[in-house]
């Protein structure tokens, strides 16, 4: 069961989203946790990094 949604919006930020998440599971606990992340351009590698 999902205890916390995380949410962001990105524009063409493939780095800010990357050190963002990375952060989050470096720093907290993300057990029972997803990420949402809304891609405002369509970044191909934001698409990737999010899908693994």
């Amino acid at each position: 069961m999902v205890a916390l949604t995380i949410g962001m919006a990105t524009y063409k930020d493939f780095d800010g989203v990357y050190f963002t998440l990375q952060a989050l599971r470096l720093y907290q606990d993300v057990r029972d946790t997803e990420f949402l992340v809304i891609d405002n351009y369509g970044c191909a590698d934001t698409k990737q990094l999010v899908e693994g």
